[in-house]
């Protein structure tokens, strides 16, 4: 398995209309720094000038995995 640390990051973007578009994902560790620019590939386009406001504890993909997994469970009894 692969033992890489990550960790969550909440990113923010200023969009050319003014508004804010943020994203949460989990960045390698060496990229989730407090204040560091991101451009980010999603939905088929890169949206540009991510700025990193928040980084969260230092997980392992394993850990990813097993949030994963709990929150189908947790969904599943859930009826969700």
């Amino acid at each position: 398995m692969d033992s890489k640390q990550y960790r969550q990051c909440f990113m923010s973007s200023k969009q050319e209309d003014g508004s804010v578009f943020r994203h949460a994902a989990y960045l390698p560790n060496e990229k989730a720094k407090l204040g560091k620019k991101l451009d980010i590939d999603l939905y088929g386009k890169t949206i540009k000038g991510f700025v990193v406001d928040f980084v969260g504890p230092v997980v392992t993909i394993e850990d990813v995995d097993k949030a994963r997994e709990n929150l189908k469970r947790f969904k599943w009894v859930l009826g969700g």
